[in-house]
């Protein structure tokens, strides 16, 4: 089944029986944008060619955003790979952003822990939601046949507007805000920041862990 042939959260809910909350979590850290980069945004913005299209909208808004940031954590970010719980075909397709772990193996292949997982929706929030959650709950599977058991972050965003969720254990939480980047891009850096330093600090527990158990 792929993530994308879910419609709803409550459908992802229901058959993975996740509880979904809805309240404020999100801390925003302070992050200090390039000023080359928040021109080129703006610019971006103004230019329909460049929100003609989901696939636009990720090269033109949304990757500048997730990967300077992600660069700056220290954190790995892939876009466009195919994402499948492991043993299982049940879940599978291409998340739009996947951030994780680089494989021991390989420096080009995810491994483990999966830390967070972003879909571009040119307008349709409901299904955004329902896909990430799916690929939120492969992810913390993956992770937990791998022995690392650590949140899941996700979100959903137009380009010009954010929404964020966590899922730890079987409870999905839906931060209740909107953060909107036309009117206040600071503020979703800000934001975007404390996610991936939330992200780059389980890495470095899991690494810690691995490191006193070898």
């Amino acid at each position: 089944m792929s993530y994308t042939s879910f419609e709803t959260l409550r459908e992802v809910a229901e058959k993975y029986k996740i509880e979904v909350k809805r309240i404020k979590f999100l801390e925003p850290k302070t992050f200090e944008i390039n000023n080359y980069l928040e021109k080129m945004l703006i610019r971006n913005m103004n230019d329909g060619a460049n929100i003609a299209s989901e696939a636009s909208i990720c090269e033109n808004l949304i990757s500048p955003i997730i990967k300077e940031v992600a660069y700056f954590n220290n954190v790995t970010v892939w876009s466009h790979i195919q994402f499948d719980l492991k043993d299982s075909n049940i879940l599978t397709d291409y998340p739009d952003y996947i951030a994780g772990l680089k494989s021991k193996y390989d420096d080009m292949s995810l491994g483990s822990p999966i830390l967070c997982l972003a879909e571009a929706k040119k307008e349709n929030f409901t299904k955004g939601w329902a896909q990430v959650a799916a690929e939120m709950y492969a992810a913390y599977k993956t992770n937990e046949n791998e022995n690392h058991t650590v949140p899941i972050y996700g979100l959903v965003t137009t380009g010009f507007s954010w929404q964020f969720a966590v899922l730890d254990n079987d409870i999905l939480t839906i931060d209740t805000n909107t953060f909107s980047a036309s009117s206040n891009m600071q503020e979703v850096f800000d934001v975007l920041n404390w996610v991936f330093c939330e992200c780059r600090k389980n890495i470095d527990k899991i690494l810690e862990i691995e490191k006193s158990n070898s």
